[in-house]
């Protein structure tokens, strides 16, 4: 079990970031691969089997073997396979290089990624208390973690992990479609009756203003709930045809938005800031389909965050795309655990909320023209920003 033991000596580590998603793990491990390849020199560390391909002569490579299992060298330029799959219980991999650390540990549910040296050094005492090293090896780790990482090696592995593809959700069987279609219309059906009830409670007069607010709040949360199992019932159940594309502003589409937001937002204590400059060209998508996309990314970010934080919304050019940030500034706690039910959503224990994955989001992006790319904060004081990038609308030059 690689995975159960460094991720006990990692849970109290104020700057690991602990991620669920589809196929992360293979991602990650992709682009770690990737980068290292570009490096003529490094320390790599991992569970069995080794994955990384064709490093430099110079790279020295080790692998925890399964069981008791020390730790065995292996030749750098060997073939490997493509994928770090370690041992079915967790998996972790080390990966040191000049002026960057790498950390990824896994149990299977759950990913932790990390570069402080903090994290890496916790990682390497605990290494040496359940993994038989040699002599010199854990003194050669502890002298190749970088005291801090290096900001442009730090871009680079944002670089290079912006783009490893995500891997391609795949449908999966009929009977687990119907039943989420099931699902989001027995959960929407009731919601809108009470929601029915509740706005017509509201017409009456004579309600004391205290009996008001609190059906407004019950009509509100009932709409957002509403809201999210339709998402839900688009990605399970989706239409046979494809949907209509047209020119679109973004800024218009976003203000239309922002009163119901900001409620949102002030119910659960979460500051909302937006940014949108003036004269941005339009972009390409579908206005229904969008809404409820950006809608279900923002409800799921101010579900998650601790009372005090602050999302910023910020839109920009950015090539041939629009790109709207969701610049995410944490206060105080860590981030609600999130598990996977399936592929298409996630859960989290501490509300009983559920929600759209991001894997599956960004699906529903893709059949606008759009995607969706995610950045984890670097330690507990920086940002993590969600950017979803929009097609600018480029008008036929064959017609008129």
């Amino acid at each position: 079990m690689h995975g159960d033991w460094l991720q006990r000596a990692l849970q109290d580590d104020a700057y690991i970031r602990w991620v669920t998603g589809v196929q992360l793990w293979e991602r990650m491990t992709a682009a770690v691969a990737q980068l290292a390849t570009l490096e003529p020199t490094g320390l790599m560390l991992a569970s069995h089997p080794q994955v990384l391909p064709f490093l430099g002569p110079a790279w020295e490579v080790w692998v925890v073997d399964d069981g008791s299992a020390p730790l065995v060298p292996r030749r750098p330029r060997q073939p490997v396979l493509q994928g770090l799959r370690g041992t079915v219980n967790g998996h972790f991999c080390l990966c040191l290089m000049a002026g960057l650390g790498l950390l990824l540990v896994s149990d299977g549910e759950q990913l932790g990624l990390g570069w402080h040296a903090t994290t890496l050094l916790c990682a390497i005492d605990a290494l040496r208390n359940h993994v038989s090293l040699p002599v010199p090896l854990p003194e050669r780790l502890r002298r190749a973690v970088p005291e801090t990482p290096d900001p442009s090696k730090l871009s680079d592995w944002w670089a290079v992990l912006a783009m490893t593809p995500p891997p391609a959700i795949t449908v999966p069987p009929l009977a687990e479609t119907a039943m989420v279609c099931s699902l989001a219309h027995e959960v929407k059906t009731p919601l809108a009756t009470i929601q029915t009830l509740t706005r017509s409670l509201r017409q009456r007069s004579d309600l004391p203003p205290v009996v008001q607010h609190r059906l407004a709040a019950i009509e509100a949360e009932c709409r957002e709930q509403i809201e999210r199992f339709a998402l839900i019932f688009a990605a399970a159940c989706p239409l046979p045809d494809t949907l209509p594309l047209m020119p679109l502003s973004l800024g218009e589409l976003l203000q239309a938005m922002w009163p119901d937001w900001l409620q949102r937002g002030h119910r659960r204590a979460i500051a909302l800031i937006l940014d949108v400059p003036k004269d941005l060209p339009p972009c390409t998508s579908h206005p229904d389909r969008l809404q409820s996309l950006l809608g279900g990314l923002l409800d799921r970010l101010i579900r998650s965050l601790p009372p005090g934080s602050t999302v910023l919304l910020q839109v920009r050019e950015a090539g041939a795309y629009l790109k709207l940030q969701f610049r995410v500034q944490r206060v105080g706690a860590a981030a609600e655990l999130v598990q996977a039910v399936g592929q298409w959503l996630v859960w989290q224990p501490e509300t009983g909320t559920v929600a759209l994955s991001l894997a599956a989001a960004n699906t529903l992006l893709q059949s606008l023209g759009a995607r969706l790319s995610v950045r984890l904060a670097a330690s507990p004081y920086d940002d993590e920003v969600l950017a979803v990038f929009l097609p600018r609308f480029s008008p036929d030059p064959a017609i008129g």
